[in-house]
């Protein structure tokens, strides 16, 4: 059994899969939730970590602190019960040909890599800019697509440099 968490969007989504599908699977709306999301959905499930055979995070693209819970849920489950860690892009997890992923205020990222700002027709992705939400779903995983590491070695793909401010005056105790 393989535990796939996707946490990179505003819909937190864990699966649990086999190489014959997909076994059970929840999703739930929980913007700068998904950590509680994901945990309360696994109880729901009642999955035991230890009959798990390795561990999947979608390390994105997507939200910088989303990916970062779902890589670190999956990594400690996978050294918790010694077992592998894997990643699966947030791209493979949204169904469509060409996807777009929200990165910035008005600005996305395709499939294809270019970031762009105004949406091409004929594009599944969420955000803003469209009618019908496709989020990455844990369920979407393919089997074909994983390849499971040490989970030391599982990290977030970050395309973009982060989008931080210094603060203007330094911070003096």
């Amino acid at each position: 059994m393989i535990l796939v968490v996707s946490t990179s969007s505003p819909l937190v989504s864990v699966a649990l899969l086999n190489e014959e599908g997909v076994l059970a699977h929840r999703e739930k709306i929980a913007p700068r939730q998904a950590s509680p999301a994901v945990f309360e959905m696994l109880r729901e499930l009642k999955f035991d970590p230890a009959t798990a055979d390795f561990f999947v995070a979608d390390v994105g693209p997507g939200s910088f602190t989303g990916v970062r819970v779902g890589v670190t849920i999956a990594k400690t489950l996978a050294f918790a019960v010694g077992k592998q860690a894997c990643g699966i892009s947030a791209f493979k997890l949204i169904t469509g040909e060409r996807i777009a992923i929200p990165v910035r205020k008005n600005e996305y990222l395709l499939s294809t890599g270019e970031t762009v700002s105004s949406l091409p027709p004929g594009i599944s992705g969420y955000g803003e800019g469209f009618a019908d939400q496709s989020y990455p779903l844990a369920r979407n995983a393919s089997l074909k697509d994983l390849k499971p590491l040490a989970p030391e070695l599982l990290v977030p793909d970050y395309r973009l440099e982060p989008s931080i401010s210094f603060p203007k005056q330094p911070y003096h105790s």
